[in-house]
């Protein structure tokens, strides 16, 4: 047998890539004049693989093995090419031949072990791919190979010594080089082996900027510190553009929108090979079994393996079709969804271990979609159409860095199964937990535990004595590593304790063990997250600037505990410390998570759903419009305003708004506001719009698109974390708002008591916890601003405001504005900490001169005096008044002086602010009494609030 060596020359390729037309043409003339040359067709079949054309390779290849029956050169590459297509089945049988014919034949055990490892058969791959290497000790490939194989095995240490013996074998200008590079930082921050680290990181960085030569995986550099959603976009052009092979290829489904109006269904196929005991499956399984049977069919196209779980035969169950397509090639299974008829496939996998995006890239369905499985876009609009993530994880101002148009879910875009079961009780002592330990906890891969983060966590257990750090338990490697650094860091290392992995239920029950889950970053808890918060367990995170780095913000966002979501790391653990050691605090973060499982949106299997499927009505009804793709929202707060993007073009062309609940999005049917319609949204103003006190009282309009907010805040940390959250109907400005003069802001350590006026220290001593937060770091000379000279303010409807005791000097100089407000939400002093503050009593006299009276306290806070200390809690207070946030509103004891219109306004903040029917009610009566509503309008919202 023929068994020489023959490959591309540098030279090829450089012609290739300088003339590929001329080169064709020469090859074809070749061909012309001696068509039975099976070497000249073996080399079409390499150059055009090189091309990325893998389907006219094959033809090629097959062509040349015609003429040169035993040359086993060409039948290795027609092997690797039938693998890189998807014909996995077809290309180890292929190599099994010829590893029994040739078994000294190097390349043919590298064509058997890529076509096992493509079949997930790794045991069997890496035997391969070591004979591989025993006859060709300098194979690249096979040692990236063998590096993958050992990866997925979960052997980290024997991967790491893979990819460094494979850079020394290549050239750093070869464009796997950097793919190479990032597989093996990869592998070492599997294992938390940090040392040289950043130098490898430096390496990598410098490659990435190479130009678009470099090749890296895009999961790869999701957990890589520095990765922002553009780096993440031109990593995933770059791959699409290097690894798909039916780029070119014809469309296989011509859009027919008579199939689903003959049906009368939209059928959905779902695609993925993770419909087993998986991370995946646990998520979606109850969203599977609440789709709409009447409104839609349900088709499963699966090619993992049958791992007999329960979970798996639940998933097979929740599915109308289930295929099977394992042992398809891309191109039979493209065929096989084509011939469904399916309307909408999604891809559960992107750019993660195990996808098959050239399915994707023969275009099977009309409109294709990616979700879930990967954080971030696919990088080439073929492949999908929309991407389906949320306000947070997906902000409108990053579209331009995704190739698919966001579909955005009104909450989170995470599902989660609200039938998931908890296992027996399980104790302390079971796990290996101190009885009496503060348990912190983070059960997320050891990947995702960056130095800074690990940092923090050896800082948490400095601070918070008699406190453990309770993570996953994965190889020796990485669980010695940790408690090495941890010890290195001033930490004992028998404060870290490792968990076995256990059954979903049983995983579950022991969580509610742990006391605080602690969010990693850049790439956060995402099942994990959803696990804690389900079993009860506050999570505290760090608001990331990748889609991967903003799950567990909107996730607490989706449980209503935005508190728990800060800025930075320092901030991050502040709220930890504080947490841990304010037991009173923590019992109440965990009481409202024990109601929150049952009433939020993360937790709303069934109303997710309904979320869900009115996105896909929506996709749908574009294709039958006659439209192009384009930006679909679910939340009216997520309207783009005019932006322009980065390619120049108009963000907010073709972007389409649905309502939640499939009605009209700005005033709905059957509520309040539909039946008050109002001429105008209502202009909420916040003064110190630090976010540090959670959720302000405005959000509900904000959620239901019924207003607009200016909020100014001058800290910029807090600016900044306020301009990263903020909705497109919010914007947020550096002013700090006073009575117009050159003021001295006294930055302090904690920045809600950050003040225009200076710490009392007398009377702070009063408060034995506030003085030390009270410490000024930093004095800021700053202009102030007077409310009525604000240009970018013109109308109030309702001002919120905490300025740390110049509220006073803002209501002083507003006047003019502050004239057609109907509700004001102020903080006030009972104990005034700073010299010259202004107490309660003053703010009030003001208030009422302005035509406003008290209506409600939003919150009144309490603190204990110096020395006494309860419970061993020094926050813990008896009967002292500090301060309350008070609400103010229009004197309705004389609403001849008020407008239909802030009649309007005041009942919709009554209502969806504080909960105030009766006020609301009144206003309502008013109205219609005056003939500003229809006669009924008083029984109408009477009937509106039976139903609440």
């Amino acid at each position: 047998m023929n068994i020489k060596q023959r490959d591309v020359s540098v030279g090829d390729v450089a012609m290739i890539e300088h003339d590929e037309h001329t080169l064709r043409q020469s090859l074809a003339l070749a061909l012309a004049l001696a068509p039975s040359d099976g070497a000249l067709h073996w080399r079409l079949g390499q150059l055009l693989r090189h091309l990325g054309r893998s389907d006219d390779a094959v033809a090629a290849f097959l062509e040349a093995s015609k003429h040169l029956v035993d040359d086993l050169q060409i039948q290795a590459d027609l092997a690797l090419n039938l693998g890189e297509l998807g014909c996995l089945m077809e290309a180890l049988h292929l190599a099994e031949r010829m590893v029994e014919a040739a078994p000294t034949f190097a390349k043919g055990h590298l064509a058997l072990a890529v076509a096992l490892s493509g079949l997930s058969r790794m045991e069997e791959a890496v035997v391969a791919f070591a004979r591989c290497l025993a006859l060709d000790p300098s194979n690249a490939m096979a040692l990236r190979g063998l590096g993958f194989s050992m990866l997925k095995l979960g052997r980290h240490a024997e991967a790491v010594v893979c990819y460094d013996e494979a850079m020394a074998v290549m050239d750093e200008a070869d464009r796997f080089f950097p793919l190479t590079l990032s597989s093996l930082i990869h592998c070492k921050m599997m294992q938390c082996d940090w040392a040289g680290l950043d130098g490898k990181l430096s390496s990598l960085w410098a490659q990435l900027e190479a130009g678009p030569a470099s090749l890296v995986a895009p999961f790869n550099c999701q957990a890589i510190p520095g990765i922002s959603p553009s780096l993440s976009h031109t990593l995933a052009k770059r791959y699409a553009a290097e690894n798909l092979t039916a780029q070119g290829a014809a469309p296989m489904c011509k859009p027919d929108v008579a199939n689903a109006a003959r049906r009368g269904k939209l059928r959905l196929g779902y695609l993925s090979s993770d419909f087993q005991l998986h991370a995946t499956s646990v998520l979606i399984a109850g969203v599977m079994e609440a789709h709409d049977r009447d409104g839609f069919e349900i088709y499963a196209y699966s090619h993992s393996m049958d791992d007999g779980s329960l979970l798996r035969q639940r998933m097979v169950a929740a599915f109308d079709v289930f295929r099977e397509i394992g042992e398809l090639s891309d191109q039979e299974a493209a065929a096989l969804i084509a011939a469904d008829q399916i309307d909408i496939l999604i891809d559960l996998k992107g750019w993660t271990w195990g996808a098959r995006l050239d399915i994707l890239a023969r275009r099977p369905a009309p409109i294709q979609v990616t979700w879930l499985g990967y954080p971030g876009t696919l990088g080439d609009a073929r492949l999908a159409d929309y991407l389906i993530g949320d306000s947070l994880v997906t902000p409108v101002v990053d579209a331009p860095w995704y190739a698919e148009q966001l579909a955005l879910m009104p909450h989170c875009y995470q599902p989660n199964d609200n039938t998931r079961e908890f296992g027996p009780e399980i104790t302390r002592d079971e796990v290996g937990l101190p009885d009496s330990a503060f348990v912190f906890c983070s059960f997320n891969q050891h990947y995702k535990i960056t130095p800074p983060v690990f940092s923090a966590w050896c800082e948490l257990l400095r601070n918070v004595p008699n406190s453990v750090l309770w993570l996953l338990e994965t190889s020796d490697e990485s669980m010695q590593n940790l408690r090495r650094e941890a010890v290195a860091a001033g930490v004992s290392a028998e404060r870290l304790v490792f968990a076995s992995k256990m059954a979903p239920h049983h995983h579950l029950s022991r969580l509610r063990l742990a006391d605080l889950a602690l969010d990693t970053m850049p790439y956060n808890s995402h099942t994990t997250g959803a696990d804690a918060l389900w079993a009860g367990v506050p999570m505290v995170t760090v608001l990331g600037t990748t889609f991967a780095g903003r799950v567990g913000a909107s996730l607490l966002h989706a449980v209503d505990c935005p508190e728990l979501v800060t800025a930075s790391l320092d901030e991050y653990v502040a709220l930890a410390a504080a947490l841990a050691q304010d037991a009173e605090r923590l019992q109440a973060l965990r009481r409202k998570l024990a109601v929150q499982r049952s009433v939020c949106a993360l937790f709303d299997t069934a109303r997710f759903t309904r979320h869900l499927e009115s996105l896909y009505h929506a996709m749908y009804q574009r294709l039958v419009d006659g439209l192009p793709p384009a930006m679909i929202s679910l939340n009216p707060e997520a309207v783009l305003p005019p932006t322009v993007s980065s390619q120049g073009g108009d963000l907010s062309m073709q972007h389409t708004v649905v309502g939640a609940e499939g009605a009209e999005p700005v005033w709905r049917a059957n509520s309040l506001v539909g039946l008050l319609k109002p001429a105008r949204p209502i202009e909420v103003v916040d003064i110190g719009a630090n976010p540090i006190d959670g959720e302000p009282p405005y959000r509900p309009l904000l959620a239901e698109a019924l207003c607009h907010v200016t909020g100014f805040e001058p800290q910029q940390d807090a600016l900044a974390r306020l301009n990263a959250m903020k909705g497109p109907l919010e914007r947020y400005l550096p002013y700090a708002v006073g009575d117009g003069q050159t003021a001295t802001l006294r930055i302090c350590k904690a920045s809600g008591m950050t003040s225009l006026f200076e710490p009392d220290q007398a009377t702070l001593a009063l408060f034995k916890v506030l003085q030390p937060l009270a410490e000024v770091l930093e004095r800021v000379e700053l202009q102030t601003h007077r409310l009525d000279d604000l240009a970018e303010v013109e109308q109030i409807d309702y001002l919120k405001i905490d300025v740390q005791g110049a509220e006073l000097m803002v209501f002083q100089s507003g006047q003019q504005k502050l004239s057609n407000a109907v509700a004001i939400q102020a903080e006030v002093s009972f104990v005034t900490l700073y010299e010259g503050q202004p107490a309660m009593g003053m703010v009030d006299m003001e208030l009422r001169k302005q035509g406003f009276i008290p209506h409600c306290f939003a919150a009144v806070k309490q603190w204990p005096i110096a020395p006494c200390v309860l419970n061993d809690n020094p926050t813990e207070p008896l009967n002292q008044l500090l301060e309350a946030d008070i609400v103010y509103v229009r004197d309705i004891t004389r609403d001849a002086g008020m407008t239909d219109e802030q009649l309007k306004h005041l009942a919709i903040i009554a209502h969806h602010c504080y909960g105030s029917y009766d006020l609301a009610l009144r206003c309502v009566y008013l109205l219609e009494k005056r003939g500003g509503l229809p006669v009924g309008a008083e029984q109408a919202y009477l009937r509106l609030l039976e139903q609440l």
